[in-house]
C-alpha cells in the first residue's frame, strides 16, 4: 500500500494513520493501535512546540532559557487534544484531527498512551497520577458514564444467556 501512495495511485484519508505517527518497534499489524501516537517524530515535534525547541531532543523535562508554551499555559500534562496541535495537512485536516481524538475514546488505551507522553515530555511518573482538567469528573464524563452503564444494560437484556455465563 505504502508504494501506491508514493506513486499517487492511492491518496490518504483521514482514517488512515501514516507511519511517522507509530514507534515501529512497536508497530503490529495484527493491533495497528500498538505503537499509534508514540511515533519519534511527533515527540520532537511535540517537544519543541511546548517544550521548546532545544528539549526535542534532551531528556525529558524542561530545560532553562526562554518560556516554552506549556510553561506559559501552565502545562504540566499531555491531553489528546494538545496531543493533536501539532498536526497539518493537505487532505481534511478537521476530519483528521477529530479521528486522532477519537482513538482517544478508549480509555486504557488512551491512559498507557497519555502516560508515555507525559512520561517523555515531562518526565512525569504516571504512578504519581498527574491529571489534568479533562480528567476531573464533570456532568459531561458522568454522563458518558451513564450512557455506557445503559449501552452495558441493554447489551446484556438484548443477549441474556451472554450476561450469564
Amino acid at each position: 500500500i505504502s508504494s501506491e501512495y508514493q506513486n499517487g495511485i492511492c491518496q490518504p484519508k483521514e482514517g488512515d494513520y501514516p507511519l511517522f505517527m507509530y514507534d515501529q518497534n512497536m508497530y503490529d499489524r495484527d493491533s495497528l493501535d500498538s505503537g499509534l501516537c508514540r511515533g519519534p517524530l511527533l515527540l520532537l515535534v511535540f517537544r519543541a512546540i511546548f517544550t521548546g525547541p532545544r528539549t526535542a531532543t534532551a531528556d525529558p523535562g524542561m530545560l532553562p532559557g526562554k518560556a516554552p508554551i506549556a510553561k506559559k499555559n501552565q502545562m504540566t500534562t499531555v491531553t489528546p487534544r494538545r496531543r493533536s496541535y501539532d498536526r497539518d495537512g493537505h487532505f481534511k485536516v478537521q476530519r483528521f484531527f477529530l479521528k486522532i481524538i477519537g482513538l482517544f475514546e478508549d480509555v486504557e488505551w488512551a491512559k498507557e498512551t497519555l502516560d508515555w507522553w507525559n512520561t517523555e515530555v515531562f518526565a512525569t511518573d504516571p504512578s504519581e497520577g498527574a491529571s489534568d482538567d479533562e480528567d476531573d469528573e464533570t456532568a459531561s464524563s458522568l454522563i458518558e458514564a451513564q450512557r455506557e452503564q445503559r449501552r452495558r444494560r441493554a447489551q446484556e437484556q438484548a443477549h441474556p444467556s451472554a450476561a450469564e455465563q
